[in-house]
C-alpha cells in the first residue's frame, strides 16, 4: 500500500508524517518531500510474540508520501502534471487545517475543487475527442456511456471513488489517470482549545457529507509532543486530552476500512508476522502473499483464529487437541485475525 497526504501550505502534512513515521524517512523527489514506512500497531502481533518468543517480529505497514503538490509546489499550469505524479498511490490522507488564520471549509474546498475539476476537464475532453473522432470510425458506445456517468457525478462535486461501476466499467477507464477514483480521508488539524473543546464547524460538516467523505480530529502540534514521551505517560496524557487511542492509530484503521483490507496472523519460533491482505482474499491468494512457491504448490491451510487460539490459553498444542485448528481448502475466504500455517508441496 501506498497512502500520500495532501494538502496546501502550512496545514501540518509534514508534522503528521513526522508523527506516522516516528521521524524515520528518506528524502523524496518531484512533488514527494519525504517517503517513509507506518508499521501498524497491532495487539495480537505482541501477545503472539509473548508466547513464540520469535527471533523476528514484523508488523504489516505501508509506504506513507508527504506529497507537496497542492503546497508550495503548486502552480496552476502545472496542474495535469501534478495529479499525474498521483496516479501511484492507494489512498489520500487530506489535511484541512482548523486553525488562525485558516478557514477548514475554504481550504477544503480549494483543494476537493482542483481535484473534481481535473478530472472533469480530462472527462469532458475524452467525450469531445470521441464524438469526432465517432464521424469517422466506429467508437465504443460503452466507454461514452460510462464517461458521461463519470462527467455527470463530477458535476455534483462526487468523487469518482464513490460511483459505483461494474466489472466491465472499471476495465474501460483503467486506461485513465483520475485524481478522486481513489479513496481520500480528510484529517481536521484543529487549535488545541477547537480540539479539546470538540468545537467543529457544521457547515464544514455537512460539505463532507455531501461529497461522502469520512473525518478524523486531532491537534497535530499537541500529538506530536505526546509521542515523544515514555509509555506510561504518552496513555496518560493522550487520556487527559481526550485522545480515544493515538490519531495514527486511527488513521491506519479507517485507511484499511476504506481500501478493504484485513490482516492473517503466521506465527512460529523463526518469525511472527502481520500480512495485510483485501477482504475476501482466498486462502491460496493469502499463501501467495508470503511467497509465490505456497501458492503454486498449495495443499491446505491450517487456521484458528487468534481470538479462539486465545481463549484456549494461546497454546496451539491445545488447540489442535480440542479440534479447534481447521484444516481448509485453497477457496477458505481468510478473516481477520486468522492464524495460519500453509501445507504445500514442493
Amino acid at each position: 500500500m501506498e497512502i500520500a497526504i495532501i494538502g496546501t501550505q502550512g496545514v501540518g502534512k509534514t508534522t503528521l508524517f513526522e508523527v506516522m513515521t516516528k521521524g524515520k524517512s528518506s528524502r523524496g523527489k518531484g512533488y514527494v518531500d519525504h517517503i517513509g514506512q507506518v508499521f501498524i500497531p497491532d495487539d495480537r502481533i505482541e501477545k503472539l510474540a509473548e508466547i513464540y518468543k520469535p527471533q523476528k517480529v514484523t508488523y504489516a505497514s505501508f509506504e506513507l508520501f508527504d506529497f507537496n503538490g497542492f503546497g508550495r509546489m503548486w502552480k496552476e499550469q502545472n496542474a495535469g502534471e501534478i495529479i499525474n505524479a498521483m496516479s501511484g498511490f492507494d489512498a489520500f490522507i487530506h489535511v484541512v487545517p482548523d486553525f488562525e488564520p485558516f478557514s477548514a471549509i475554504e481550504d477544503f474546498e480549494e483543494i476537493n475543487l482542483r481535484l473534481i475539476l481535473s478530472d472533469l476537464s480530462l472527462v469532458s475532453s475524452q467525450l469531445k475527442r470521441l464524438e469526432k473522432e465517432r464521424k469517422v470510425r466506429k467508437v465504443s458506445d460503452e466507454l461514452i456511456t460510462v464517461l458521461k456517468k463519470l462527467e455527470d457525478a463530477l458535476s455534483n462535486e462526487i468523487p469518482l471513488w464513490r460511483v459505483e461501476l461494474s466489472e466491465r466499467e472499471k476495465d474501460l477507464i483503467k486506461g485513465y489517470t483520475f485524481a478522486t477514483n481513489r479513496p481520500r480521508l480528510i484529517l481536521l488539524n484543529q487549535s488545541e482549545e477547537k480540539f479539546t473543546s470538540g468545537e467543529v464547524d457544521e457547515e464544514f460538516v455537512e460539505k463532507l457529507r455531501e461529497s461522502k467523505l469520512e473525518f478524523l480530529r486531532t491537534c497535530l502540534p499537541l500529538e506530536r509532543e505526546i509521542v515523544d514521551l515514555d509509555e506510561a505517560d504518552r496513555r496518560e496524557m493522550f487520556q487527559a486530552y481526550g485522545f480515544e487511542r493515538p490519531t495514527t492509530d486511527l488513521l491506519i484503521q479507517k485507511i484499511f476500512e476504506i481500501l478493504g483490507y484485513i490482516v492473517f496472523l503466521t506465527a512460529g519460533e523463526k518469525e511472527v508476522r502481520a500480512w495485510p491482505i483485501k477482504k475476501g482474499s482466498t486462502a491460496r491468494e493469502a499463501a501467495g502473499k508470503i511467497h509465490t512457491d505456497l501458492a503454486k504448490g498449495f495443499i491446505r491451510a491450517e487456521v484458528i483464529n487468534f481470538k479462539e487460539f486465545m481463549e484456549l490459553g494461546g497454546d496451539m498444542k491445545k488447540a489442535k487437541e480440542k479440534g479447534a485448528v481447521r484444516l481448509e481448502g485453497r477457496d477458505y475466504i481468510v478473516q481477520d485475525g486468522d492464524i495460519m500455517l500453509i501445507r504445500f508441496s514442493k
